[in-house]
């Protein structure tokens, strides 16, 4: 006789296939963002928005207060973060760049999870792929 499985058994047996697929955007996202963003990160530096946050960092890593001491025109939350990032001693403007590109990828992975909320979690792949594909690589 053949041994069949109880139905608690087979109903966590159902209920796994779907908490995989509930990573499936965040993966796919997170896979897109990063490739896109780090990337884009290795590319020539912008003039403008690169001087301006890599000037207001050294700033604050040399402890002189935003908008006050050095200019920022970012907010004063960036030029504390980069600042701190600043002093593990690396390359600065290649940390700048790939530190603005981490907080890229988690403010995409941030709209997955919103849309994800709010509508179907496709709808916030999409919706967070597409804002990804429209920066203009800085």
């Amino acid at each position: 006789m053949l041994k069949t499985t109880s139905d608690s058994q087979q109903k966590k047996s159902e209920g796994k296939l779907p908490q995989i697929w509930r990573l499936f955007p965040y993966l796919v996202t997170l896979t897109f963002t990063c490739f896109y963003f780090v990337n884009a990160a290795r590319l020539d530096p912008e003039p403008h928005h690169d001087g301006y946050l890599l000037a207001t960092a050294v700033g604050s890593k040399e402890g002189l207060l935003p908008h006050s001491e050095v200019f920022n025109q970012y907010g004063p939350m960036s030029s504390y973060l980069l600042g701190l990032i600043l002093k593990l001693g690396f390359a600065p403007l290649l940390t700048i760049r790939l530190t603005i590109a981490i907080l890229l990828i988690l403010s995409a992975l941030l709209v997955v999870a919103i849309m994800t909320k709010v509508n179907h979690p496709v709808a916030g792949m999409v919706g967070a792929i597409l804002w990804a594909s429209t920066s203009p690589d800085w």
